[in-house]
């Protein structure tokens, strides 16, 4: 998922060096809470400055901005539908923080998928979540 420059620079401008993932970690935010507050500025620019984040070489700012993207698209799936195809990507991911956010950005745009991307390769990814080993996956392949 990559950022254009203008992007970028506007959400530089917004945050300075510090994207908004990272700024809400340090005041203690969870992602769940950043999400909410994202959706209620109603910005959706802002979608460009937690992708940035996404290739930051702290673990905890790239799972917590993918984290944060999952629950923004429950808000804003809108705002989330041209990240769709990166999103699908990420199902057969090996990090399960990233697996897990696919599955649930797939289930909240599920509803505004007009070009119907979410089809039946998804849903069979899905469902094999079902026999995964681990718990967690298997229940955000039907969250």
């Amino acid at each position: 998922m990559s950022q254009n420059p203008r992007q970028a620079a506007a959400v530089r401008q917004v945050y300075g060096t510090m994207g908004p993932v990272a700024k809400g970690l340090k005041e203690g935010v969870k992602s769940h809470v950043l999400a909410a507050r994202f959706a209620a500025a109603g910005d959706p620019s802002i979608v460009g400055g937690i992708k940035a984040e996404l290739q930051c070489e702290d673990t905890k700012i790239r799972n917590v901005a993918v984290k944060t993207l999952s629950h923004l698209a429950g808000h804003r799936p809108q705002w989330l539908l041209g990240e769709l195809d990166s999103f699908l990507g990420l199902l057969t991911s090996e990090e399960n923080i990233w697996k897990w956010a696919a599955m649930d950005v797939a289930g909240h745009l599920a509803g505004v998928d007009e070009e119907r991307k979410i089809g039946d390769a998804v849903i069979k990814v899905l469902i094999a979540a079902l026999e995964d080993e681990s718990m967690v996956t298997a229940a955000h392949g039907v969250d």
